[in-house]
């Protein structure tokens, strides 16, 4: 029976750089994902400030 194969330093090294890049990739994500929801909320806000202020004007 062999033992398990001893990690070199490297592969090491290389498994934390690959664990930190996902871990910045995902803050990426969810910053683009708030940001994304965020506009869409003001975007909603501006259609309806839009749509009251043409329904106000049809009215007179």
């Amino acid at each position: 029976m062999e033992g398990r194969k001893k990690k070199s330093k490297n592969e090491k090294k290389k498994k934390e750089k690959k664990k930190e890049r996902k871990k910045e990739t995902k803050k990426k994500k969810k910053k683009i994902k708030k940001k994304n929801k965020q506009n869409k909320r003001t975007k909603n806000q501006m259609t309806t400030r839009e749509t009251k202020l043409v329904n106000n004007s049809r009215n007179k």
